[in-house]
């Protein structure tokens, strides 16, 4: 099978063309605004360098990943949609003119076009939000889904921005779809370069009558933990956080709590690594199979979606009913 791969920074070298290239049946196709760093591409993984995406449809790839930086996803992705791609794949989040960290309203609406367009033309489409992959995550979404743990009471998640759409996945995956957000901006700007940005408070009620509180920040040192997330529900609490490196599980209907944390040996980073691989051999499976993708990209409009709630919010001092004032179709 022939693979588009647009963009060849580290996320593309580091994360998917190793596991990618396993797959001896697969020919890379390769479109970046880097001639060096493609270069490599080829020397190492192998394949051909095109110049457009044009000349990149003229060889019929049966998936294409999108692996460029997230202020260039749309307009990559409009521009492949005017040849009728098979299926296109979006490294997170699914698209972010100025950057993850500084998401806008306009954001939600152009990948809602862009989505509806595609499906349309009948194009797979599908989003890496690979946090779900991690063992921590796979174990809680296990509990909730068999509804071990009973309904959301409450949650609470403390989020540096540069997890923070992943981190919005996961709040929606392991407790539910929110109903409302009233949200504050801070008057400080931490962190350097793109991901500088003011932190986000957010509190917010649930579909199901529970409540739940997010801040999003930059201020907090990469060396640090990246996120901690605590959900509270009806039958038992669990906390977990920082790249799967520990989980708390405490049920009601036992005296102890149950802990799984990675050996003094191991790394966050590592298990970031093999979440990737974990999520692409899973994507992989679903198109072999004909099936449904693991992660289809309208989770990444839905965390889009309440992202542009967040910003609205802030912005005008009131809350937002987010599904009234920020519909997922036309």
């Amino acid at each position: 099978m022939k693979i588009g791969i647009i963009g060849t920074g580290n996320v593309a070298v580091n994360n998917y063309l190793p596991c990618l290239s396993k797959h001896r049946d697969f020919d890379f196709i390769y479109l970046s605004r880097t001639r060096s760093k493609v270069e490599k591409c080829v020397e190492k993984f192998g394949g051909i360098i095109v110049d457009s995406p044009a000349e990149m449809m003229k060889h019929n790839p049966g998936l294409i990943f999108i692996l460029t930086l997230e202020d260039k996803h749309y307009d990559l992705a409009g521009e492949l949609l005017k040849y009728h791609p098979q299926r296109l794949f979006f490294e997170k989040p699914l698209h972010a003119r100025n950057g993850q960290a500084h998401v806008c309203e306009n954001d939600f609406w152009e990948a809602r076009k862009l989505l509806n367009q595609a499906d349309e033309l009948g194009v797979g489409t599908a989003i890496g939000f690979n946090y779900r992959f991690f063992e921590t995550s796979k174990q809680i979404f296990k509990l909730v889904a068999n509804k071990a743990m009973g309904e959301l009471i409450h949650a609470s998640f403390f989020v540096n921005y540069a997890c923070w759409s992943h981190c919005i996945d996961l709040f929606r995956w392991l407790g539910g779809e929110p109903l409302s957000v009233t949200a504050l901006n801070g008057n400080t700007a931490w962190g350097d370069g793109a991901m500088k940005a003011y932190d986000l408070s957010c509190a917010m009620v649930m579909k199901n009558g529970g409540s739940a509180t997010i801040l999003g920040t930059s201020s907090s040192a990469l060396n640090r933990p990246l996120y901690q997330a605590l959900l509270n529900y009806e039958k038992g609490m669990i906390t977990f956080g920082d790249l799967d490196a520990e989980v708390k599980i405490r049920r009601e209907d036992s005296s102890y709590i149950e802990t799984q944390s990675l050996l003094p040996v191991g790394s966050p980073w590592i298990q970031y690594g093999e979440s990737f691989i974990k999520s692409i051999e899973a994507y992989l499976a679903s198109v072999e199979k004909g099936l449904p993708p693991p992660v289809p990209a309208r989770e990444g409009l839905r965390e889009l979606q309440f992202e542009a709630a967040l910003r609205r919010s802030a912005a005008t001092g009131k809350p937002v009913e987010i599904e009234k004032e920020f519909p997922l179709d036309m």
